[in-house]
């Protein structure tokens, strides 16, 4: 009977299990330091997650970045897994960085000088500060439960960190709750994240019931306000009303 029974059974744990790549689970925290839009992500999966970003001459900026990446590798941060080249003729090559760091540095300096005669050079690079993401708690009810938010990576935690007014939206009440994270794969999945599942816009457009289960002031943030209206001769600019409201 323990063959089928309870997650780890055969049915739910293989049969109805759905395994994807370039994800992550982890125990939430709540954080009150955050932007409303934010998730702080640990540095092991920052290190473990990775982005095809293309090279470009026109940003050499980014270009430096990601020739660091390379000379990194997989197991430095901010690092690379893997290169990928696209040929003019058709022909596609994957080379991997798990290499000496000295092969590395010649990768970097022999592929990015290729990427500027017309090669297609795309680096497979860890997840940086402002990636998109897509932050999922299970079960995913309606489109609260699955929404875009921005990378912060931290150092020295273990556990999924946002802003505790989101809590009511996943029906999180961080006490040993985890949490999934699906990094996308492309621009087009990212142009996605940024115009139709953003966290932020969605706040006034609410379908739900009440606009806390959304995501609104509760809590510390109630007080204060009270707080501030009941002070007399205090007044605000509306670029400030704006900040406080958000």
């Amino acid at each position: 009977m323990g063959t089928f029974a309870k997650k780890e059974g055969l049915f739910r744990m293989n049969m109805m299990g759905k395994r994807v790549n370039q994800a992550c689970r982890s125990v939430i925290s709540p954080d009150l330091l955050v932007e409303p839009n934010e998730v702080l992500l640990p540095r092991p999966f920052a290190r473990s997650l990775s982005f095809p970003e293309q090279v470009t001459c026109y940003a050499p900026a980014r270009m430096s970045l990601l020739k660091r990446c390379v000379t990194n590798g997989p197991r430095r941060y901010p690092g690379a897994t893997h290169l990928e080249m696209r040929h003019t003729n058709g022909e596609i090559r994957f080379i991997e960085l798990d290499v000496p760091e000295q092969t590395r540095r010649q990768h970097a300096a022999k592929y990015f000088a290729m990427a500027q005669s017309g090669v297609t050079l795309i680096v497979y690079r860890h997840i940086l500060d402002g990636d998109r993401v897509v932050f999922n708690r299970q079960p995913t009810l309606h489109k609260a439960s699955m929404m875009g938010y921005r990378v912060k990576v931290l150092s020295g935690h273990k556990t999924l960190r946002f802003h505790y007014v989101n809590g009511s939206s996943f029906n999180a009440d961080f006490d040993g709750d985890e949490m999934n994270i699906h990094v996308p794969q492309s621009l087009e999945a990212k142009a996605e994240l940024d115009g139709l599942m953003d966290r932020q816009p969605q706040l006034p457009h609410s379908p739900l019931r009440r606009e806390t289960e959304f995501g609104g002031l509760i809590q510390d943030h109630v007080a204060a306000g009270v707080i501030v209206l009941l002070l007399r001769d205090v007044s605000f600019v509306e670029t400030s009303r704006r900040n406080l409201s958000y």
